[in-house]
């Protein structure tokens, strides 16, 4: 913590508790300055709240050896019952230490003058103040224990907070980086198909394909990039599945210029467009068409994958591949349980994915 805010708080915290013993001054001054005011005795009303403020301010005096003897001895675990009775017999202390100064400055000021010796007064108000002191000497160390409990949640709460973080961070790095060998493996599949019946397109897909290593290493620290960049590695490797189907894939995109600016998770449309791939155009002799739609709804961005192919078997429960699942885990961590993904059959036929998060772009400062 820097030297400045460490100040500032100690300042804060010694005008609090200076505030609390003038509060409690003018609390037990109030009855009798307003007994003595409407008795018309204004001299001994003021006097009364001086007297009080006076009592109040040497408690202030002693509050730091209070507090010291409060952090020293915390009443928990095993030995609170022995720190208890350090308690006990520091309060005795205390109350005897107080009425001495309080005692003493009586002297100049007149106060009790009546009373002598002045052992005599000192034992009178030793039994007058007995109550207050040990309640004031209490008082300190519950309010003390309260708020260092108080602080202590707090700090948990953070370390939680802080903890929870990290481990979505951890999640969601771990997430993206099973994506990255998965859509290796399997775009290198596709260009070992090709690499014996047409060299030169093979040649073509791998240099395509170190295209988008780069722009991977260049996001690989971002859960989030803009839209705009989203759809430049989509295209790209959108080329390369071209140049393996070649007129068997058409794609259709909608993309409304809005959007473009819309954070998304990164390398998230790719795994949707492979599964259209896979599922809807692979294993069609004549291929089919995909279509690429997003458009923003409110304060949500929507993204839709279509194809044209057998959609979803009513018979048979999908099983969703390490694309899917993976978005589908990527986008409850960043977002909550409230954004996801929803598959659905296309009115026509074929398989609809559409994926909904909230619409942010990034802040300028």
């Amino acid at each position: 913590m820097p030297l400045n805010t460490t100040k500032r708080h100690v300042l804060r915290k010694w005008g609090l508790i200076f505030g609390c013993w003038t509060f409690l001054a003018f609390l037990f001054s109030g009855p009798p300055f307003i007994r003595a005011i409407t008795q018309n005795q204004t001299a001994t009303a003021w006097t009364s709240v001086f007297a009080e403020l006076v009592f109040s301010y040497l408690w202030l005096t002693l509050t730091p050896l209070a507090l010291w003897l409060s952090r020293s001895f915390r009443i928990e675990g095993e030995k609170r019952f022995r720190r208890l009775a350090i308690h006990s017999v520091a309060s005795v202390g205390f109350l005897l230490v107080h009425i001495l100064l309080f005692t003493l400055v009586c002297l100049p000021l007149g106060w009790y003058s009546e009373i002598t010796p002045f052992w005599n007064r000192y034992l009178l108000l030793l039994l007058a103040f007995t109550p207050a002191n040990i309640m004031f000497y209490w008082g300190v160390v519950v309010v003390d224990h309260a708020v260092n409990y108080y602080q202590n949640f707090r700090e948990r709460e953070l370390r939680a907070s802080q903890l929870e973080a990290q481990l979505a961070q951890t999640q969601l790095q771990v997430l993206k980086m099973q994506l990255h060998p998965h859509f290796i493996f399997n775009t290198l599949n596709s260009i070992s198909a090709l690499i014996h019946e047409s060299p030169d397109e093979a040649d073509e897909m791998v240099s395509r394909l170190g295209d988008l290593l780069r722009m991977t290493l260049e996001t690989a620290g971002l859960h989030e990039v803009r839209f705009q960049e989203e759809l430049e590695f989509l295209k790209h490797y959108l080329d390369i599945e071209q140049t393996r189907f070649q007129d068997r894939l058409q794609v259709e995109m909608a993309i409304e210029p809005e959007t473009l600016d819309g954070l998304v998770p990164s390398l998230i449309l790719q795994p949707l467009v492979e599964n259209s791939v896979r599922y809807g155009i692979s294993s069609r002799p004549e291929g089919g068409c995909i279509k690429i739609k997003a458009w923003r709804e409110s304060s949500m961005l929507r993204l839709e994958v279509e194809d044209n192919g057998p959609g979803l078997n009513n018979d048979t429960p999908l099983k969703e591949g390490l694309g899917l699942t993976n978005t589908r885990a990527r986008v409850k961590t960043l977002y909550g349980d409230g954004h996801g993904l929803t598959l659905r059959n296309a009115n026509g036929g074929g398989l609809v994915v559409n994926l909904t998060i909230p619409f942010r772009t990034v802040s300028v400062s």
